[in-house]
């Protein structure tokens, strides 16, 4: 028989004393987690307009709300992985939405360390954390894609009798997919919440000055504003339900969302919008003073996602790993508060991206890393969704205002500053007016040290990425500066968008095939201006790597050298890289009519892959079949 040391592993290091494990309150606290999906904070107790939150506004004012809490990524499972492993998702490798990545061995989700501490540790829904782990939680419930009633769940009672619980449960009702369909269909789905007077009414939304105040626009807002309303209906039953039981002056309370608004510009994008959560933390009379909790107060420090493991591990008093990237922020001798908090944008389903940016009390500084793609890229999924249908149309229909046409706009600047005291919707670029280069110089380079320091795993090619990881980890090879020479790529990306195409000429011919790449897809940025590396770029289709390869043929496809580029885009199509695959397939729907002369062979690739993907929800075939049935529409 076969022993796991695992546990015991785990106990030993719960026991070792660490600045950075005890716990100083008078007793270990059960712990609710309540998350919901994709909002910013639209609550009451934020004086959100229109809002209609009374359970979640009273836990504000029995709690603490924070008011600058940010998830490290605008869709779920990075910001997921970041969450629940203390250690940013560009780190990992797992930043790409959706995508499987391996940990290394001294690498675990938080809940291993609670449970070696004595917690009882539940989730119910959603993890979506870009790794999988079957062990991490004492009992975990995947409710599936059906009918779901979270507020009927009472995770806690299974735990051995006088055992601490530590339960999360993740509330769907806000996803950006639960404003699909028809009127009359959305209605009937939030009739199991929402009577028709509770309603929200379309006159009455705010709406954001990048989307275009239309009644089909409202409307869908509308249907946000219900499904607020109707999630915190959801988060009364559930602490009813803990009061029911005799729990709630034993149990810390945090409520808070996955990442910002499930709608275009913020949804899949690295600002507020899309980064900036609703955190609300209540803790039993008992413990306020020691975590420094006044009910009904607010608290403005920068908190990240990045923080919350190594916070819970010092409230349960159990071991934090030195690997944990963020900072515990509740409890006593606690280390100084940030000064800043990171985003990052990477790719969704088929569309690729590279987008990091830092923020800190007033500003954020953001860095388009493929500025030649626009915000909101061609997406088969969202693309059904009514409110991307809108936009579209309204974009072909009418004159739209800069900041809603900047939706669309290419090439993004390469670099955005916004002053959020003034702008808080983030539609006034700063990053070119002098009076704020000092501001400018300072986020620039407090960025670039946080991409170095934590070697960011997004500036290597997806698939060239898990090539270099092998059978291990991405974490553990991003370690290897001679793998991944990161300093070098950023040098060579700062000439390719700042500098002069000339000095770019030697680095095409570098000994190292990332530096290669980035030479090569770095200067699309500069459309026209990279004609004369055109050479370069034509030598470039027979590099021995095929990822800068495909770099070579995105460039001369955008140069209208399609010619040579073409032949060997069809060939990576094919390639036997299911993650090449789909980065070829989407320059080629990119392309439009330049692929014409191969549309026959992407016809069958396409029927290939689709079949491959039939009855996936996920998965690379999946997206290279989305992709290429979006070039065929």
């Amino acid at each position: 028989m076969r022993y796991s040391l695992l546990p015991i592993l785990l106990s030993l290091l719960a026991c070792q004393p660490s600045d950075r494990s005890a716990s100083q309150l008078p007793f270990r606290p059960h712990i609710l987690w309540i998350s919901c999906e994709d909002i910013t904070p639209m609550l009451g107790a934020y004086d959100f307009p229109g809002a209609v939150t009374p359970n979640l506004d009273a836990l504000a004012a029995q709690g603490v709300r924070y008011d600058r809490a940010f998830a490290p990524a605008p869709v779920c499972a990075p910001a997921r992985s970041t969450l629940i492993t203390g250690v940013h998702a560009n780190s990992l490798g797992s930043m790409h939405l959706r995508s499987e990545v391996r940990l290394p061995a001294e690498i675990k989700g938080f809940p291993h360390y609670m449970r070696a501490a004595g917690y009882y540790c539940t989730n119910w829904g959603k993890e979506d954390y870009n790794f999988l782990d079957t062990t991490m939680w004492s009992l975990n419930v995947d409710p599936g894609h059906g009918p779901q009633k979270p507020e009927t769940e009472t995770p806690w009672r299974g735990r051995p009798a006088g055992t601490p619980f530590f339960s999360v449960i993740n509330l769907g009702i806000t996803h950006q997919s639960q404003i699909f369909g028809d009127d009359e269909s959305f209605a009937q789905r939030i009739s199991a919440y929402l009577s028709p007077e509770e309603r929200h009414r379309p006159e009455e939304v705010v709406l954001p000055p990048y989307h275009p105040d239309i009644p089909e626009v409202r409307a869908l807002w509308a249907r946000y504003y219900d499904n607020v309303t109707a999630m915190d209906k959801q988060v009364g039953q559930i602490l009813a339900n803990l009061e029911a039981d005799g729990l709630i002056d034993s149990t810390l309370i945090f409520f808070f969302a996955d990442h910002g608004t499930g709608m275009p510009r913020a949804k899949r994008a690295a600002y507020d919008s899309g980064l900036r959560v609703p955190l609300l933390i209540k803790a039993p009379a008992a413990l306020q003073a020691a975590l420094g909790l006044t009910p009904g107060t607010t608290d403005g420090q920068l908190v990240s996602f990045v923080d919350f493991a190594p916070t819970l591990l010092k409230l349960a008093g159990a071991y934090i790993p030195d690997y944990m990237q963020g900072r515990p922020f509740l409890g006593s001798d606690l280390p100084p508060e940030a000064e800043y908090v990171f985003g990052s944008a990477d790719r969704v389903d088929e569309g690729f991206e590279l987008t990091r940016t830092v923020r800190n009390q007033d500003f954020r500084y953001t860095r388009n890393f493929l500025p030649q793609l626009p915000l909101i890229q061609p997406n088969f999924y969202s693309d059904q969704s009514e409110i991307n249908q809108v936009l579209n149309r309204t974009r072909a229909e009418r004159q739209l205002s800069p900041a809603q046409a900047a939706l669309w706009a290419t090439p993004r600047p390469i670099e955005e500053l916004y002053d959020l005291r003034s702008d808080p919707d983030e539609i006034h670029n700063l990053a070119g007016d002098p009076a704020h280069a000092e501001v400018l110089a300072t986020h620039r380079a407090a960025l670039r040290a946080h991409l170095l320091e934590y070697r960011d795993s997004g500036f290597l090619p997806e698939a060239y990425m898990h090539q270099l990881a092998g059978e291990g980890s991405v974490y553990a090879a991003l370690r290897d500066s001679g793998a991944f020479p990161l300093q070098t790529i950023l040098k060579v990306i700062d000439i390719a968008h700042l500098g002069e195409m000339d000095a770019l000429a030697p680095y095409l011919t570098h000994a190292h095939p990332l530096v290669r790449y980035w030479a090569t897809e770095a200067s699309l940025a500069r459309g026209e201006e990279a004609r004369v590396l055109q050479p370069g770029f034509l030598s470039l289709l027979d590099d021995p790597e095929p990822v800068v390869q495909l770099a070579a043929v995105d460039a001369l496809l955008a140069l209208g050298t399609d010619a040579p580029a073409l032949p060997v885009l069809r060939d990576l199509m094919q390639n036997p890289d299911r993650i090449l695959v789909l980065q070829a397939c989407r320059t080629f729907e990119l392309a439009g009519p330049k692929a014409d002369p191969i549309r026959a062979e992407a016809q069958t690739i396409m029927d290939r892959l689709c079949g491959l993907a039939e009855g996936r929800w996920y998965g690379y075939a999946l997206y290279s079949c989305w992709s290429l049935r979006q070039a065929f529409k």
